[in-house]
């Protein structure tokens, strides 16, 4: 095989595997789509968006998610404080209100200082929502609402799977039904009055 030859299948080789690794996130997108709670995302986003201020924590390298997710809802207009520092959120939530909500993101759900953030939100009397791979977790059995981000039905390898593809999707969800609650509204109050006159019928 002379040198061009080579050269093309190398490229070849590289393009299938680009390709494959793409086909592996849409499966994972798919199948987090099809776990979803639809109506736990709606309440959630309309919780959000009628609270005086979320509080989005989580620890480690999920911290940046926190960060992103935090920024975003400011973008959006929701007044939101978040962190991957536990010394830092266990003092905004020791402050929060009962009319705030507070997002705790964690891949394992067993997280201790994300634990002990939504223990301290639950006692202030705040609407937890969790982002977890796992409902039957510590933190999603404190949690108000559960959004499973669990996309990958692979087995789990910490060192080899280990990604945080399945949380920022819910995250984006989450976000853009924040901005669209309005449409939400509107369109559950359209299937309300649809289905009062049905029943007068």
């Amino acid at each position: 095989m002379g040198m061009m030859g080579r050269e093309e299948k190398r490229d070849n080789d590289q393009a299938n595997i680009v390709a494959g690794i793409f086909r592996k996130y849409a499966d994972i997108m798919q199948n987090l789509s099809s776990k979803i709670d639809l109506d736990a995302m709606s309440t959630c986003a309309r919780l959000i968006d009628n609270c005086h201020e979320v509080h989005v924590i989580a620890a480690g390298d999920t911290g940046t998610l926190a960060k992103h997710m935090g920024f975003c809802l400011g973008r959006i207009g929701i007044k939101a404080t978040y962190s991957g520092l536990a010394d830092y959120y266990l003092n905004t939530i020791n402050l929060a209100d009962e009319n705030d909500v507070l997002i705790a993101i964690s891949k394992s759900g067993i997280t201790k200082t994300v634990i002990q953030g939504a223990e301290l939100a639950k006692e202030k009397g705040l609407k937890v929502i969790a982002i977890t791979e796992y409902s039957n977790s510590k933190l999603g059995e404190l949690a108000d609402h559960v959004l499973l981000s669990k996309g990958d039905s692979s087995r789990f390898d910490y060192y080899k799977n280990y990604n945080h593809l399945s949380e920022t999707a819910v995250i984006e969800a989450l976000l853009e039904l924040v901005k669209n609650v309005d449409k939400i509204v509107e369109k559950r109050a359209d299937q309300l009055e649809f289905m009062l006159s049905e029943a007068k019928l």
